[in-house]
């Protein structure tokens, strides 16, 4: 229910929001959520699975909140979180940037979400080596073009919600 404002228009109701952060406190903040966007599993997603949710809120005090938090699955583990990304900034256009200029390719985890490469271990054969890699790299292209497919859309939705 929306408290109606000084000229009898509605005006939303704040509520206290915390949003994780990696190797930071967390933000707390009154606020309000104005738009959030869980990048969709195509049914042909690989068995080990990243994924993003993005969240933007409107701070009370002014300004905006936005939190990136990373997922990821495998068949034989339940779903978990394994980063989260989150700021405070005074205007909406930084707050889109941030979004943007996020580099996704560093959400993955090697020896969880990303494979480990054992570049350490001399009984590896160099043709082993590079094929890791290259499962590598086409993984991170993965989590990254999936991203920015899901920072698209959220901009998108966003862009008819915000005043």
């Amino acid at each position: 229910m929306q408290a109606p404002g000084p000229s009898g228009v509605s005006q939303p109701e704040w509520r206290l929001i915390r949003l994780r952060r990696d190797g930071l406190p967390p933000l707390r903040f009154e606020g309000i959520l104005l738009a959030h966007h869980t990048e969709t599993q195509p049914s042909a997603a690989p068995v080990e699975t990243v994924w993003h949710e993005l969240a933007l809120y409107r701070v009370a005090t002014g300004g905006y909140a936005a939190a990136i938090v990373v997922h990821f699955a495998a068949a034989a583990l339940a779903p978990r979180i394994i980063a989260c990304h989150a700021v405070l900034m005074s205007e909406l256009n930084l707050t889109i940037d941030w979004f943007e200029r996020h580099d996704a390719g560093q959400d993955g985890v090697p020896g969880l979400s990303l494979p480990d490469v054992t570049f350490d271990n001399p009984a590896v054969p160099p043709a082993r080596l590079l094929l890791q890699a290259a499962r590598l790299a086409a993984m991170q292209r993965d989590i990254i073009r999936r991203y920015r497919i899901g920072v698209g859309t959220f901009l998108l939705t966003l862009a008819g919600q915000v005043p």
